[in-house]
């Protein structure tokens, strides 16, 4: 814990109007109170600087209260962060190698048939996630069409609770190419509400192994 230097043990305030002292004695008076902040200034360093579990220097710093977070002093409260980033929810879905099917001029789902992998995969079924609570997380899909002949276009879609929500991302092929359509962005979701991915091709096409999305609880 810190300490305070309320008083020092000699003062030249305590000599008289003109001291006796021999020169020695008279100097330590003299150097006495600049030597006891100097030793309460590294004591003050050495408590700043201490990782000792429990008596971090860090744990002996106060700090206000923070909605949503434990503690009162420094250490505790980064300790409570670290719990909430542990524990926000991640998932992974992707597909394996066998492709997906995409009709022409037809706005089709995005089937992720490879298991998902994350902390809360519970809240990705039929293809769709599902928010377990308000709050903002962050959308990261890639998508990859084998071919795309010259002048045609692949489109992928962000749906919300069922009605299109966004147009992520648009590619007009300048000659027989594959495609991969891509976008990151952040999203407010309530308790309960859904997303799905969509794509539309203005030829039939199909999407291949190179397809994963990523849904990561920001707050």
């Amino acid at each position: 814990m810190f300490e305070k230097l309320v008083s020092f043990t000699k003062k030249v305030a305590d000599l008289v109007d003109e001291p006796t002292l021999d020169p020695i004695l008279l100097k330590k008076q003299f150097d006495a109170a600049p030597d006891e902040v100097r030793v309460y200034l590294n004591k003050l360093i050495d408590a700043l600087t201490k990782t000792t579990e429990g008596d971090s220097g860090a744990k002996n710093v106060g700090a206000s209260s923070i909605a949503g977070l434990v503690g009162n002093d420094v250490q505790t409260l980064l300790e409570s962060i670290n719990n909430k980033m542990d524990n926000r929810l991640f998932i992974e879905v992707s597909r394996n190698t066998s492709p997906q099917n995409i009709p022409l001029n037809a706005m089709t789902k995005v089937l992720f048939n490879l298991t998902s992998t994350g902390n809360q995969t519970s809240q990705w079924s039929d293809n769709r996630f599902t928010a377990p609570k308000t709050g903002v997380y962050q959308i990261d899909i890639s998508v990859g069409i084998n071919q795309l002949d010259q002048f045609k276009a692949g489109e992928l879609y962000l749906y919300k609770n069922g009605v299109q929500y966004r147009r992520l991302d648009k590619y007009v092929a300048p000659g027989s190419t594959s495609v991969h359509l891509s976008r990151a962005l952040a999203i407010q979701l309530q308790s309960g509400d859904y997303i799905e991915f969509q794509v539309f091709c203005s030829q039939a096409c199909e999407l291949t192994e190179h397809t994963v999305a990523h849904i990561t609880q920001l707050s």
